[in-house]
């Protein structure tokens, strides 16, 4: 990732679109060379015009600290490209774009009892354990160890997400003492909009391998990038297809699975849009 630091702002003479000379530091800032080595990766912000103006560009360069020059690599600007600086007086300062700010947003947690097993090859229905000591209730959605079996829930995009992924975790236990643990959970969504089929083929499944131990709570680790099968936005009913994919050479639990919940995240390529 391209390096950043605080109040250090330079200005430029150069025109065009090309590679930027830096003519020394704005009184009260810091130069480039006081903050980065050469050949560093440094994201940067133009603004044409001493005080700022209309014509702006972000993208990260390579520095070079003899002849103090930075390349350009566009991430985003007034023009949609790079812009060709004119004749006179530029701003150059470092800044973190908002492309590079990842960000993660909590959807929900969806209990067993808050899903449906499939009519096809279906999960069992809800179920309870009580703990023998303690009368602990844990409502469960069993999984087979021998057959992938599906279970279902959905809810609705929220407003102001975009170029967003999912990712989910799986809370479980193991039915009754195994000889081996591994278990793999698995994931799919489908987005549907107004007036979109409702059978459509769902997005690229996503696999999570988890490790039990009899008589225990576990928490998966996060899944992988999960992607809505069909296009969609913001407002949007994401639907949610879980199983454990027990036919997968890795799942080597010989007991059932019992599924407790699952968490939902939005992960952000973008906070803010330029």
């Amino acid at each position: 990732m391209p390096k950043v630091a605080d109040r250090v702002v330079e200005t430029t003479t150069t025109t065009g679109t090309g590679t930027l000379t830096l003519a020394g530091a704005k009184t009260g800032y810091r130069a480039f060379t006081s903050a980065f080595a050469n050949a560093d990766i440094v994201n940067y912000c133009i603004l044409e015009g001493t005080g700022g103006s209309t014509a702006w560009e972000v993208g990260y360069g390579t520095f070079t600290s003899a002849g103090t020059t930075l390349t350009r690599n566009l991430l985003a600007s007034s023009t949609g490209s790079l812009i060709s600086l004119a004749a006179g007086t530029k701003d150059v300062f470092c800044t973190l774009p908002a492309a590079e700010i990842p960000g993660k947003a909590v959807i929900g947690y969806w209990p067993a009892a808050a899903l449906k097993p499939a009519t096809t090859n279906g999960s069992a229905v809800l179920a309870w354990d009580e703990s023998t000591t303690n009368k602990v209730m844990t409502g469960y959605l069993a999984f087979d160890a021998a057959a992938i079996e599906y279970a279902h829930f959905s809810f609705k995009a929220p407003q102001g997400l975009f170029e967003t992924t999912f990712t989910a975790t799986f809370e479980w236990y193991e039915a009754a003492a195994a000889a081996s643990h591994d278990c793999v959970w698995q994931v799919e969504m489908l987005a549907l909009s107004d007036t979109d089929t409702i059978d459509t083929a769902w997005g690229t499944a996503v696999t999570v391998t988890d490790t039990g131990t009899s008589g225990t709570m576990r928490v998966s680790a996060e899944t992988g990038a999960i992607t809505p099968g069909n296009s969609w936005a913001a407002g949007d009913m994401i639907f949610v297809r879980v199983s454990r994919k027990a036919t997968d050479g890795s799942d080597t639990l010989d007991v059932d699975a019992k599924f407790v919940g699952v968490h939902i995240n939005a992960t952000y390529a973008t906070l803010v849009e330029p």
